[in-house]
């Protein structure tokens, strides 16, 4: 069996002596997204980036240029900083600019940018590509003052200096129900935000919750009760604030999807995806999963109201079965043959989904729970009981907040298999998963890095913590290969040895190799049942 091809494209920098060089630092880009369609003059803050330095953002449609140049940078002194805030180490950065021109067919979503200098090269960050009309922040010193703005739109803001607050004012008819939702976590920024939404005569009407959906740092949804001004006031949970507190704000009162169901699909299958939210179509909305892939971004889907987000759906090569209520017992269950893949919520506190499943003596089936991984909010524990009801095996937390269960059949007959929520006052239509039964996955492995930039400095070694993942019975020894290393770059041992699940890749550099850049590829090979792999 052939499985699996991993490739990793890591920056590999080779600089000067540390004494002699500090590697760049990236801390923020500002913008951190733009509309399709439009060019957008960004500013990139860090440090030791010097009067210039290399850019790069990924994916197509987006021109970005080469090199990006030092600029002014702006800055606020803002309040006094109390002790002992005071005495901690803070760097404050510098900003170089330049403009991108996002194509109008540009897909929408998540791209990453960085940058490297003669020193080293600076990890990855994220810029969203949006289908709204977007604006940027005027930034001006002292008591905020209200900004007015036209639905739909996407703003990008800075919570700079600490204690800044910004106040946005739009016009809402009465009965419109408006999204006020705030990205800021996976742009990289420090920022907690925290939203208010008031009426014309400063009466709070809603706030931000501790929850929001998924890939969504704050999110406000409110009816307006009357014709008027509204205003939406962000800020830090703890009032903090620097130059890279930045955030994307989208305010609309158009389609705005919260969750999906189900978490995904299979490959090459016109699926039926019912989307909650707010101002969305109703019914079902179809889609043309790809054939190829094991994750679709839903801004990519085609779904309403997606634009933007994080959230992706799975997508795999397994029959698909929706679950059915009732199933809480025994009597009224579905009976499944493996390998299948049972698409269910916990739709209410309470709620347990039942599942029959025919077991062979000594087969081993595998029985995953996929749901917090995909955003669901949900906190499995996964129950295998007889047909007498006795339990066999339990599982709760395996992964993250999801479950997994192995387990090798004494006999052949009927089994059942129990999903609920751990805590037993929550549940929702939200609370989505997908079970995965099928046999343990052919032998195989996967490489993960932790990092996709590295600097080397000269006559010097740098560390790479590999992970691991190994499928079905492997546990052979991996071989590592190396397309495009630098010159005057080694790598002493290139083996992961068997039954390894992390190894420490070390990358030497000569005292005489070129200081530069350049992007190197890493694959794995392996044997495996006598194959290549």
């Amino acid at each position: 069996m052939t499985r699996i091809l991993i490739l990793a494209i890591v920056s590999l920098s080779c600089v000067a002596p540390a004494a002699l060089a500090d590697a760049p630092v990236a801390m923020y880009i500002f913008p951190a997204g733009g509309q399709r369609g439009t060019n957008v003059a960004f500013r990139v803050g860090g440090l030791y980036l010097h009067d210039e330095c290399r850019f790069e953002l990924t994916g197509a449609g987006i021109a970005a240029p080469a090199k990006i140049n030092a600029t002014e940078t702006i800055w606020f002194e803002g309040p006094v900083i109390p002790l002992p805030d005071s005495q901690q180490a803070e760097d404050y950065p510098r900003d170089l600019a330049g403009t991108m021109t996002i194509a109008a067919d540009a897909a929408p979503g998540i791209r990453t940018w960085r940058l490297w200098t003669d020193q080293g090269a600076a990890p990855s960050r994220s810029f969203i590509v949006g289908d709204l009309p977007e604006i940027v922040e005027h930034e001006i010193d002292g008591d905020p003052i209200p900004v007015r703005v036209e639905l739909p739109v996407t703003i990008n803001g800075r919570i700079f200096p600490r204690e800044d607050v910004d106040l946005w004012t739009f016009e809402a008819k009465s009965g419109q129900t408006i999204t006020c939702a705030a990205l800021a976590a996976r742009l990289g920024s420090p920022f907690d935000a925290r939203l208010e939404v008031r009426d014309s005569r400063g009466m709070r009407l809603a706030e931000s919750a501790e929850s929001s959906p998924p890939g969504i740092d704050a999110l406000v949804r409110f009816t307006a009760p009357a014709d008027g001004t509204y205003s939406v006031r962000i800020h830090d949970q703890k009032f903090g604030g620097l130059q890279h507190y930045v955030y994307r704000l989208t305010l609309t009162a158009g389609p705005f999807a919260d969750h999906v169901f189900p978490l995904g699909g299979r490959r090459g299958a016109t699926t039926k995806f019912e989307i909650s939210g707010s101002n969305l179509p109703e019914g079902a909305s179809e889609i043309s999963l790809p054939a190829e892939g094991t994750r679709l971004p839903l801004a990519a889907s085609g779904l309403p109201g997606t634009s933007g987000r994080s959230l992706s759906l799975e997508l795999d090569d397994l029959p698909e079965r929706i679950e059915q209520e009732p199933n809480e017992t025994a009597g009224d269950v579905p009976l499944f043959e493996a390998p299948v893949i049972v698409n269910g919520r916990i739709s209410q506190p309470g709620d347990v989904d039942v599942f029959g499943i025919r077991g062979t003596k000594e087969a081993v089936l595998e029985f995953d729970i996929r749901a917090a991984r995909f955003g669901s909010p949900l906190d499995s524990v996964l129950v295998l009981v007889d047909k007498n009801g006795k339990e066999l095996a339990r599982s709760d937390d395996a992964n993250l907040s999801d479950s997994f269960l192995k387990f090798t059949f004494p006999e052949d007959g009927t089994y059942f298999v129990r999903v609920e929520e751990r805590v037993a006052s929550r549940g929702s239509l939200s609370h989505a998963y997908r079970l995965r039964i099928a046999p343990p996955a052919a032998p195989g492995f996967a490489l993960q890095l932790p990092t996709d930039a590295v600097t080397v400095n000269r006559g010097g070694e740098a560390k790479l913590k590999i992970k691991v993942e190994r499928s079905g019975s492997f546990a052979e020894p991996i071989q590592l290969e190396f397309e495009g290393l630098p010159p005057g770059i080694a790598v002493p041992n290139a083996v992961i040895p068997g039954n390894a699940t992390e190894f420490d890749l070390t990358l030497k550099a000569e005292p005489t190799a070129t200081i530069g850049a350049r992007a190197a590829k890493f694959r794995g090979r392996a044997t495996i049942a006598g194959q290549p792999a």
